[in-house]
């Protein structure tokens, strides 16, 4: 009887599984490719090791039609279809993803932060490695921040405490701690790749809800820089995924064609203007894994009633 329940089961969970994803579109997300991860990607579990993103390709493309931004946003695309997405402009994206991504024709959407490309310190990086590292920075606040607490850390009080040390000296670790960004002559160096896209992810690693009036100046710092570009497209993805509808309403006003945050949700239905994408880790080797984390995600957030059908018949968050 046991036995029996369980092969019910799992007929079931694989019908449920084929449903959602056949009429599925599929953004994944991915940040480092590298087998040897800064200690900030390998902190937050942003790394996939080349060898198993390869793996992971090869599953995506068993299960879906993968397509290129400029066909998502036109709806131009045969369901289920996924679409192959980077955020936080990392070296390897360029040295070691894209020579897999090119050998395999997978087309690849790249959000940007092109402050940390000119030299800039990773507003990311630099918010962890407080965080973790630095308890005087902390201290006055009461309480030992953890996770992604650090994106909530206002400019003027890092600034603030950069005027009370060796800044140059945090920096430099700050740089170590990160890893390494990609640089101008890398973007050079694809300005002719027809399977690369080139996004905003504004011009710093930003929360955008604590920008306030700057988050437009700081979305044309970065889009001016995009559209001088070959390969630059009017795309945008939110940093730390943090956004609220007045960030909303402000991006979409400046002529984003599409917006992208972090959720777990499969994109079911038709074209939309937010979509939100999913994240593999290293234990996804397996086309069977990599459904189950999909849907997995999709039936958490529906669940949690995070999902409701909009009238243009995708799913937007509520």
């Amino acid at each position: 009887m046991k036995r029996a329940a369980r092969t019910i089961l799992r007929a079931a969970t694989h019908l449920l599984e084929r449903r959602i994803l056949e009429k599925s579109v599929v953004v994944f997300i991915y940040h480092d490719i590298s087998d040897a991860p800064s200690r900030f990607n390998s902190m937050f579990g942003l790394n996939v090791r080349p060898s198993i993103f390869s793996i992971q390709l090869d599953l995506i493309r068993e299960h879906f039609h993968i397509v290129g931004p400029v066909q998502l946003v036109r709806g131009d695309y045969q369901k289920p279809a996924a679409l192959i997405t980077f955020d936080d402009g990392n070296l390897s994206y360029f040295r070691n993803a894209l020579p897999i991504l090119k050998e395999k024709g997978i087309p690849s959407l790249a959000f940007l932060n092109a402050g940390p490309i000119r030299g800039e310190v990773c507003r990311s990086g630099l918010g962890a490695y407080l965080q973790n590292f630095e308890p005087v920075f902390y201290g006055p606040r009461g309480y030992e921040p953890g996770g992604y607490d650090f994106c909530q850390f206002t400019e003027p009080e890092v600034y603030r405490y950069l005027d009370s040390v060796d800044a140059d000296a945090l920096l430099e670790r700050v740089r170590a701690f990160r890893g390494p960004i990609a640089g101008k002559e890398d973007l050079e160096a694809v300005s002719t790749e027809p399977l690369v896209y080139l996004g905003n992810h504004l011009y710093n690693h930003y929360n955008a809800t604590l920008l306030f009036d700057r988050l437009k100046d700081e979305y044309w710092k970065n889009q001016s820089i995009l559209d001088d570009h070959p390969r630059g497209v009017r795309l945008f993805s939110y940093p730390f995924s943090r956004h609220n509808d007045e960030t909303t309403r402000i991006i979409r006003a400046q002529g984003a064609e599409a917006i992208f945050t972090v959720g777990g949700l499969p994109n079911v239905g038709g074209k939309g203007d937010m979509y939100y994408r999913v994240e593999l880790s290293n234990e996804v080797v397996a086309g069977s894994d990599m459904v189950s984390e999909v849907t997995k995600n999709y039936l958490a957030a529906k669940l949690k009633g995070r999902i409701r059908s909009s009238g243009s018949g995708h799913l937007s968050a509520s």
